[in-house]
């Protein structure tokens, strides 16, 4: 992520680190959900201790997103500009592709409706990155103790009860999404703006409070963010034969011990203090990824790796994550260096 001081970019290549393993847990959870959910696979706890371990990885990309932007009120237009450019260029050359080299006929209307913009998070990523500022305007005018206050509350009806309201109805199989606090839909698994603007300003907090943080030992904070994977995969395991849906609730991203795994997670990174250009480099690659992986996971034979032996399966699966990286870098490399100058050739700045 970027820190500017002194007009001069510095990347922290430990959270750089978190936010390349964040995107490859991405796609291990759309490379082992689609099997984990119908629990008809040998491998299946196997199978949800991945699910569990990666299911974070939304959460931390917000994170990272409140602590580097709490204390800064300008945006640059360019940059969302740039994200659904980047949509269009990969996955209309995904479509064009198929096109040539596949058995799909081209369609202009199939083109057009393949490079609209139809991904959720990138839609609430946006959103938030223009509604940000406000956010800050009214966090940075209060106290310390206000802002914490704040927090308390945004827990309790953000994630602690509409958790508690969707688990219900996982185990009892009653219809009481009408109790929760979210909306009328229910938490909708945390793919929510509300949600976004949580975990955003839980990443504000932990920059505001850095000092103190920094005080707790790694060894307590790894300690907790153990405890929080251990209790939520031990929830799944006991109640997978009862929920609906494969334990929806204990999966969403305002779980209170998946919110929890992931904040732990981004301090531990936080701490790691490097520099390092080519982790910084390959980081720059991570939207791209996310963007990319849907198409090359569906040239897999996914069902079949599912089956394997773990160890099989595991080195399929961590095999597949690194040639997908490798190929969506190069593509990355293709479009910053022929469309990416264009779009940031003259910045466009909202100050807030």
């Amino acid at each position: 992520m970027e820190i500017i001081r002194q007009d001069k970019l510095i990347r922290e290549s430990g959270i750089e680190m978190l936010r390349i393993m964040s995107i490859c847990g991405v796609i291990v959870l759309h490379f082992v959900f689609p099997t984990a959910v119908g629990y008809d696979s040998d491998n299946t706890n196997y199978l949800l201790f991945l699910e569990n371990l990666f299911i974070g990885s939304v959460n931390i990309f917000i994170i990272i997103t409140g602590y580097f932007m709490i204390n800064n009120n300008t945006r640059v237009v360019n940059k969302p500009l740039s994200l659904l450019f980047q949509i269009a260029f990969y996955l209309g050359g995904a479509y064009l592709l198929t096109c040539v080299w596949g058995n799909n006929t081209f369609d202009i209307g199939g083109f057009i409706y393949t490079i609209i913009p139809r991904n959720y998070f990138v839609v609430l990523y946006i959103t938030l990155f223009f509604i940000s500022p406000y956010i800050n305007k009214c966090i940075n005018s209060i106290s310390p103790d206000k802002y914490n206050q704040i927090l308390y509350i945004t827990f309790l009806i953000m994630s602690f009860l509409p958790f508690i309201v969707d688990f219900m109805t996982d185990i009892f199989h009653l219809e009481l999404t009408g109790m929760n606090t979210l909306g009328h839909f229910g938490g909708q698994s945390g793919g929510t703006l509300i949600h976004f603007m949580y975990m955003y300003m839980l990443g504000g907090l932990i920059c505001k409070n850095k000092d103190t943080i920094d005080a707790v030992k790694t060894r307590s904070v790894l300690i907790i963010c153990m405890a929080s994977f251990v209790a939520n995969y031990g929830l799944v395991l006991c109640f997978k034969d009862l929920m609906l849906d494969a334990s929806k609730s204990l999966w969403s991203y305002y779980n209170p011990l998946i919110i929890l795994q992931s904040c732990t997670l981004f301090i531990l990174f936080s701490r790691i203090k490097i520099r390092n250009k080519y982790i910084n480099n390959l980081a720059k690659s991570s939207f791209a990824c996310f963007i990319c992986h849907g198409f090359l996971l569906g040239q897999l034979p996914v069902e079949k790796m599912i089956g394997q032996n773990p160890l099989i399966m595991t080195a399929y699966l961590f095999g597949a994550i690194i040639l997908f990286y490798i190929i969506i870098w190069v593509v990355y490399q293709l479009y910053s260096l022929i469309f990416e100058p264009l779009i940031m050739k003259k910045k466009i700045f909202l100050n807030y």
